[in-house]
């Protein structure tokens, strides 16, 4: 699809591949899901992974991807339906300058950049320097102006070996398992970085025949369940850096949530919340 999309050749016998699931399949899932009558979809607020984006155009669902925060109105880019590019956020809006600092911080200037923050002086001294508004996001513009988001500037960390991880960026591949409800990254200062996963605790039990009777602190506990998460956790980060994949992994008996303060209002990870909650459980997988 990504081949299609961008112009590249296509073998024949992929197209034929193509043609027949499309026939058996694909063209089926915009129907099933209601969405016989809309044109395209828009997705911002959390980076969506390109697989996704191209098995959902595979379908006859266009993803749009746009970016902005709150303090800017909140739209800064988008993709347009005739000129959209998968695995980018699309090109600034009109009337808006954008701009990737030396440290590879996204910062804009524009009509619908905020004031400043209400009664706080300081914050607003250390977001807007010289007309700038700087998001705190790390990004990348391609030859022709697109805008590609890699991660937050204060989420990136770097191991002991000397390597820095964009956390949201190994979260996004593990994020494709349907296994997976949650997942966070961490790994600063360490040799490496492991992960903390909330499995999807219905479908693992489908899938290892466990009984339904059995509560979920007892299921994570079990050695095939460990064994199916630690291989589910490789297989979604094969593609990645060697020194991006995870070689160990904690399994969480409990989803994330707002009311425990792990969660935003906006369903985003508080990451220092989850580390110091589960500090004890991060330091045993690099104990062990």
């Amino acid at each position: 699809m990504l081949a299609k999309l961008s112009g590249a050749p296509v073998s024949f016998a992929l197209r034929a591949q193509y043609r027949l699931a499309h026939a058996l399949v694909l063209r089926k899932l915009r129907p099933a899901l209601g969405l016989d009558h809309v044109k395209f979809l828009c997705s911002g607020s959390a980076p969506l992974h390109l697989d996704v984006s191209l098995a959902l155009a595979a379908a006859d669902i266009p993803i749009l991807e746009g970016y902005g925060p709150t303090e800017c109105s909140p739209v800064l880019t988008e993709n347009r339906f005739d000129t959209n590019r998968y695995g980018t956020v699309g090109k600034p809006l009109p009337n808006i300058e954008l701009r990737i600092a030396d440290d590879g911080e996204i910062c804009v200037r524009g009509p619908n950049v905020m004031l400043g923050y209400y009664r706080d002086p300081e914050a607003t001294a250390a977001a807007i320097v010289d007309g700038w508004y700087h998001t705190g996001d790390i990004g990348e513009l391609d030859a022709d102006g697109y805008l590609r988001i890699t991660d937050r500037k204060k989420e990136v960390f770097k191991t002991s070996t000397g390597k820095f991880i964009a956390p949201s960026r190994v979260e996004a591949s593990l994020k494709r398992s349907i296994f997976f409800n949650h997942v966070v990254v961490v790994g600063n200062g360490r040799s490496h970085p492991v992960a903390l996963v909330a499995p999807n605790w219905p479908l693992v039990r489908d899938e290892l025949k466990l009984s339904l009777d059995a509560d979920v602190t007892t299921l994570a506990a079990r050695d095939d369940v460990h064994t199916f998460i630690q291989h589910e956790v490789a297989a979604q980060t094969a593609d990645l850096a060697r020194f991006e994949q995870i070689r160990y992994v904690a399994i969480l008996p409990h989803d994330l949530t707002i009311e425990a303060g792990e969660l935003s209002p906006t369903l985003k990870v508080r990451r220092r919340i989850v580390e110091n909650r589960y500090a004890n459980l991060i330091d045993g997988l690099y104990k062990n």
